[in-house]
This record gives C-alpha cells, structure tokens and sequence, in this order.
C-alpha cells in the first residue's frame, strides 16, 4: 500500500513539474526578443492562410518556439470546412505519416550540429548503400534494360 502512495506522489509531482515547465508556452513572447523577425513571422500566416483558402488541407496550427518559450501560435482555416468551424489553436489532430516530419527535423539538427552534411554522398553515412545501382526494366516487358 505504501507502494502505491508513493507512487501516486510521485506521478502527481511529475504531472505538476510538466506543467510547470510547459507554462513558458502559453504566453506567446516577442518575436524579437527571441531572434525572430515579426514581419517574417506575418509571411508565415500569409502562406498558410493562402493554402488554406485553397483547401489543401483546409485547416493549420502552427506554433514556433525557441528554447521553450513561444514565439508564435496561429490557427488558420477551418477545424470543419464543410461546416465552417475555425481553427483553434488547441485543435486536435489525426496523425499520420508523421515519420517525414520527424526525420526531417532530426536530420537539421545534426546538420546544425556538424555532425551530418546535406551535400555528402549517403555512402559516407550508410556504407553499405556504396555499391547501389539503379536497375531499369522496360515498362512495356519488365525486362532488365541497360
């Protein structure tokens, strides 16, 4: 029974901590103080209230942050196009295919770090993709063509 009290102590600090430290990203801060430009930031909008218009797809939430603290929040479009509910900024989400998103940003942060370059030869990371070679067929047989 001791067991559980403290575990329940410890997951009610845990929860208390997260929310504690997420608390800087709920304020949007100035952009400038952060190293951001605020005209550059209004071209984000601008792009995406443009795509938007176009319904592909109809709705976003886009926030930056730099070192925990938030620097913008925007929703634009629609939650429901058919029924023209506005995005909140508190939207929820179906995610899928979010593997692209992750990797890319993983990828930038090690070329930010130095550790990987965006022009060097995949082999240089991957040795074993050294050797590979594209192997064309003709559409027409499924033949090997050289």
């Amino acid at each position: 029974m001791k067991i559980i009290g403290a575990t329940c102590v410890i997951v009610l600090t845990l929860c208390l901590a997260g929310a504690a430290l997420g608390d800087d990203l709920q304020t949007i801060r100035a952009p400038e103080n952060l190293g951001f430009s605020g005209p550059r930031l209004e071209r984000v909008t601008s792009w995406f209230a443009a795509h938007s218009e176009k319904g592909d797809p109809s709705g976003f939430v886009v926030a930056i942050a730099r070192g925990g603290k938030l620097v913008y929040l925007q929703p634009t479009g629609f939650e429901d196009h058919d029924r023209k509910v506005p995005m909140k900024p508190d939207a929820i989400f179906r995610i899928g295919s979010m593997s692209k998103q992750i990797t890319s940003v993983a990828t930038m942060i090690l070329v930010d770090e130095g550790k990987l370059g965006l022009d060097a030869p995949v082999a240089q990371y991957l040795p074993e993709l050294k050797d590979m070679q594209v192997v064309k067929t003709d559409p027409a047989t499924g033949m090997l063509s050289s």
